[in-house]
């Protein structure tokens, strides 16, 4: 009886009785393989990279996933020459804005839809107002206060962006002076920007809780950080931008809570007195109040949701840039925490010992 050999495997083709057999070749449409890579572009920012790197063909394809969010100054120019596979001796330049600019290459600029600027102190005005020039096409656009004038100097020049901005988010508090600056201001497409906008995250009212809400007469969705607004947790009634709730186009309110500060200041867990003297509630762990806060939130109106954002440990613009790569939203995570009945147990039941000294 004899025994038969194994298949072995070699790099061209397989063994198999003595016998060597060619691989099969299988040629796939160019049409299915396109599709393919698009797809798996799609899947994530790392496996757009990994395509862009396989030939010049398939990096066209995936920059438009891969230049999709861009965050600015993080991104640097040996991770475009990086991810692009080309290689820049020189930025490019705007003709009608002379003067430095990022290393970041018109054809990449018309794929970016999110942009994150935090200038900073690092760079300047200009190198502002050439990256917007750049990326015409961006949809949520993340800046701080100090790039108003930027933003206002690139659209008085005629260029296309930000035509097609609808969703913003305020890094920094800004005051009123200086988002007066962006009222009446009409874009190369006809339109006035500040009437675009319908959804505006503010991530920071520590030095100015002015909310421009009533500048923005297509505001669908404002999210606001609570801590900011001198609330406290464990006070009534629950506090909402003055006049927010009468915006006639409003449709959800967030009011995020930082669980770090939160957690960690015992101001927003003291009791404090009513107006006529008598004691409110007080909470025995951060997870009744919370239940408390959120309960308050139904009861003043359906609009109003309540989530804990940024968690501890996460920071705005990492939760930020996962969003606009396909995580959740904070409108889709404040949602969701409304609708979950157990949303509070992610707060312990009892305060940190740092927390209780204080209160006691």
């Amino acid at each position: 009886m004899s025994s038969s050999i194994p298949s072995i495997p070699t790099p061209h083709g397989h063994i198999c009785d003595g016998v060597r057999v060619k691989p099969m070749s299988v040629e796939l449409p160019i049409e299915l393989v396109l599709e393919i890579l698009e797809i798996a572009a799609a899947s994530s920012h790392l496996s757009a990279a990994a395509i862009s790197r396989v030939s010049s063909w398939a990096r066209k394809l995936a920059l438009p996933c891969l230049f999709e969010t861009l965050l600015y100054p993080v991104i640097t120019l040996n991770e475009i020459n990086w991810t692009s596979g080309q290689y820049f001796t020189k930025p490019y330049i705007p003709r009608h804005l002379p003067g430095p600019s990022i290393p970041l290459p018109l054809h990449v600029g018309h794929h970016v839809r999110n942009l994150w600027v935090e200038r900073g102190n690092r760079g300047s005005p200009m190198d502002e107002i050439n990256l917007f020039d750049i990326c015409p096409d961006v949809e949520h656009l993340a800046i701080q206060s100090s790039s108003i004038g930027a933003l206002y100097t690139t659209c008085r020049a005629g260029s296309r962006f930000p035509c097609s901005v609808r969703r913003v988010t305020m890094i920094t508090p800004s005051p009123r002076y200086e988002i007066h600056v962006l009222d009446g201001l009409r874009l190369a497409n006809g339109s006035l920007f500040l009437h675009n906008i319908t959804h505006l995250h503010m991530l920071d009212l520590r030095m100015s809780t002015y909310v421009p809400y009533d500048r923005l007469p297509n505001l669908t969705h404002l999210a606001v950080p609570y801590l900011d607004l001198g609330a406290n947790i464990a006070q009534e009634p629950l506090r909402t931008p003055n006049g927010v709730l009468d915006h006639p186009p409003l449709k959800m309110l967030v009011l995020t809570v930082d669980e770090a500060k939160y957690m960690g200041n015992s101001w927003y867990h003291t009791p404090r007195l009513y107006a006529n003297g008598a004691p409110m509630a007080e909470f025995t762990s951060p997870r009744a109040s919370f239940s408390f806060f959120m309960r308050q939130a139904c009861e003043k109106d359906k609009r109003v949701h309540v989530v804990l954002y940024p968690r501890q440990g996460e920071t705005h613009r990492a939760d930020w840039k996962a969003a606009a790569r396909g995580g959740e939203s904070i409108w889709q995570k404040a949602s969701q925490a409304m609708a979950d009945e157990q949303y509070p147990t992610l707060l312990p039941e009892i305060y940190h010992e740092k927390v209780l000294r204080r209160i006691g």
